[in-house]
């Protein structure tokens, strides 16, 4: 875009979205994961002018037809693990304001002002590879579930993101195959 003059021009992504049944499916927890981070990353880049999920319910039940489960809930209706989290993603992004973002092979972190508060979101890179992480804050909020205390000023991320109270934006080092946040 910028080698064609049109640096400013905006990126509308308008469709983003993993199966959670038939051919190429993902765990849905896995997808929820990835919705999340991609909401919030997606929110770091003052490029990307806006982006949509596909799609808001299944549009079938035959289990073979990836097609059919993209959707934030089953063709019921009933709630995926997708649906928590778009609804976490983007509470966060129309309330805070990006600061800056960290991203290695091992952890990503997106840095938030939220109203006088600022927060960072955490997740390891890859959702099947653990990071420990040490932070200041003594409590930790995962995407969708109960807060969790902070022992020993450690914790240990997966791919779903978790919300610390103030900076905590890591620097990593690789400690037996996990990342060491300081």
């Amino acid at each position: 875009m910028v080698s064609n003059g049109q640096a400013k021009m905006p990126i509308y992504v308008s469709e983003f979205g993993w199966p959670t049944e038939g051919k190429c499916q993902v765990a849905p927890d896995a997808a929820a994961a990835a919705l999340a981070q991609f909401t919030l990353l997606a929110d770091s880049r003052p490029w990307i002018a806006g982006i949509w999920y596909y799609e808001l319910k299944d549009s079938g039940t035959g289990a073979d037809d990836m097609e059919s489960h993209f959707g934030l809930y089953d063709y019921a209706m009933k709630p995926k693990p997708g649906a928590c989290a778009a609804r976490f993603a983007n509470q966060l992004v129309r309330r805070a304001t990006v600061l800056s973002t960290y991203e290695s092979d091992d952890v990503t972190a997106v840095l938030l002002r939220d109203g006088g508060q600022v927060r960072t979101v955490t997740w390891a890179t890859r959702f099947d590879t653990p990071a420990r992480i040490k932070v200041t804050a003594k409590v930790a909020q995962p995407m969708c579930g109960a807060p969790q205390p902070v022992t020993n000023g450690s914790y240990l991320l997966r791919g779903t993101p978790v919300v610390f109270n103030g900076t905590n934006l890591p620097l990593a080092v690789r400690i037996e195959g996990t990342s060491t946040l300081e």
